[in-house]
């Protein structure tokens, strides 16, 4: 909750996991990129990989069941690589001491490759 608050004074856009899944809203995304376009040269895009359903993208200390699948973030992601304003982009990472962390690697470059010329 308090995060919630402080993003909501900040300028920051916040876009619920739960947008990836919805068909109805994820055109949120596409709202949100066209306000941006007005007030900003370049996105620093910041992904956490825990958003990830934890059965896709293992190896986390907090794993959070129930989030997007792997494909609906990657989709997201090409989308917002498609649109040429994203200026930086960093993801969180995994904790490669736990039991999973080479799916959550291979994992990590599927959703990095729209970035990387991929």
């Amino acid at each position: 909750p308090y995060e919630r608050e402080s993003l909501s004074h900040s300028g920051i856009i916040y876009l619920p996991d739960k947008v990836l899944a919805d068909p109805e809203s994820a055109n949120r995304l596409g709202v949100a990129l066209a306000g941006l376009a007005d007030r900003v040269e370049g996105i620093h895009l910041h992904v956490d990989l825990d958003v990830v359903d934890p059965r896709e993208m293992p190896a986390h200390n907090y794993p959070a069941p129930g989030g997007p699948s792997r494909g609906e973030v990657r989709e997201a992601l090409v989308r917002l690589s498609a649109s040429g304003r994203v200026a930086a982009v960093s993801f969180s990472s995994w904790n490669p001491a736990l039991p999973g962390a080479d799916r959550a690697v291979a994992a990590a470059r599927v959703l990095a490759a729209p970035f990387l010329g991929g």
